[in-house]
């Protein structure tokens, strides 16, 4: 994962990061556009010339990549030094007084240098460095990242836009020597908080260490979950538990599903309502239409792949007549869409797109029904699904 990586915690004593103007006259919309995955880029002015960095609120430093240190002709010094979410200590060297322009403003700071290819898993996707919430500290920011955008409020924009808004715990975190920014948002449980890393980097789902995950009330034996998670209200998060230094870490594919505002001076958050997920209904009603009936519904599903069950969530829908449908994995927040959604008397097919489309074939006995994904004698297994819906 990207944000595995959290250089910035300088050794060294940190030069201070500058920022001009003080502050934006109007709100200032700032695009991002999609990489890979659910990451960002943002366009920024550096060395007279346009280039395209990572925008990652969970990277507490801003980077620079090495041919671009040589391009600004910095000779990389000092050691910057952080740990990824992992606890693994890493370090490299930095370049001071870097100056660039992003959304209007103008900024100056010490950035880390590093091989783009390297930090993003062998594959640069043509970005130069890495944007932090540091380019942003002392103004107030709304992340709007299903939208791909990211605004720099003025106070009276910042007043009107969270008006609506839900406010959530939160803190601001600096790094060991002060020169980092991080925003952790507190999740109540329980009889105390959880301070997770608001992460827009963070590709996998939700993180949450092994100690939160038993507040949020998952077994130990569970690896991969629905969780709920007290967001301003109750919100359905898929979660993965994992060894991480802190209590957790939210995902770039839960933060798309609002509309956030930090305030980056105070350490505040406000939250907008956030989009549900495909869930399962935690006890069925008494009344399911079969689906030799009418196969529209939430259908909990679990399909063997090499030999381990794993569990997910069907949903079939009707839309202009015709069957539509996708499936995700319980514990996943990408849900795939189906194709050629069918209903024949008491059997459901469709077709996953695995690389290729893969047939599924589901027979029902009422509720309940068994069936194939695949080949079971090649790439494929059984299924089984129960109509909840």
């Amino acid at each position: 994962m990207l944000t595995f990586l959290l250089l910035g915690a300088l050794l060294a004593a940190p030069r201070p990061t500058t920022h001009t103007p003080v502050t934006p006259v109007t709100p200032v919309t700032i695009p991002l556009r999609r990489v890979a995955g659910r990451l960002r880029a943002v366009r920024v002015r550096v060395g007279g010339d346009s280039v395209d960095f990572l925008f990652d609120t969970g990277n507490g430093t801003t980077l620079i990549s090495d041919t671009l240190a040589a391009r600004l002709g910095c000779t990389p010094v000092g050691r910057s030094v952080g740990f990824r979410m992992t606890g693994e200590r890493l370090s490299g060297p930095a370049c001071d007084g870097v100056s660039y322009d992003v959304g209007g403003r103008h900024v100056t700071t010490r950035a880390g240098v590093a091989r783009m290819a390297d930090l993003l898993g062998g594959d640069a996707h043509g970005l130069q460095g890495v944007l932090s919430l540091q380019a942003f500290a002392g103004f107030t920011v709304t992340l709007d990242l299903a939208h791909d955008r990211l605004v720099v409020e003025t106070p009276a924009s910042a007043a009107s836009r969270t008006r609506g808004m839900r406010e959530l715990p939160a803190r601001l975190a600096t790094g060991p020597a002060g020169a980092d920014l991080d925003l952790f948002v507190g999740v109540p449980v329980a009889a105390t908080t959880l301070w997770m890393e608001w992460d827009s980097g963070h590709q996998a789902p939700t993180f949450v260490a092994p100690h939160a995950a038993r507040l949020l009330g998952l077994p130990d034996s569970v690896k991969r979950a629905d969780a709920t998670l007290a967001l301003g209200t109750t919100v359905v998060a898929p979660v993965a538990v994992r060894d991480v230094i802190y209590d957790g870490v939210l995902s770039a594919a839960l933060l798309e599903r609002a509309t956030w505002t930090a305030d980056l001076a105070r350490g505040r958050l406000w939250v907008s309502d956030v989009a549900p997920i495909a869930t399962l209904p935690r006890t069925p009603p008494s009344a399911v239409a079969p689906p030799a009936t009418d196969p529209v519904g939430v259908y909990e599903m679990t399909a063997v792949v090499q030999g381990r069950a794993q569990p997910g969530v069907l949903t079939i829908w009707r839309e202009n007549g015709t069957l539509r449908g996708a499936v995700r994995g319980v514990g996943e927040e990408g849900a795939n869409e189906l194709r050629d959604v069918r209903a024949d008397g008491a059997r459901l097919t469709y077709e996953l797109m695995l690389g290729a489309p893969t047939p599924v074939k589901i027979d029902f006995d009422g509720l309940v029904g068994t069936g194939t994904w695949g080949d079971p004698a090649a790439r494929g297994g059984a299924v089984r699904a129960v109509k909840r819906s």
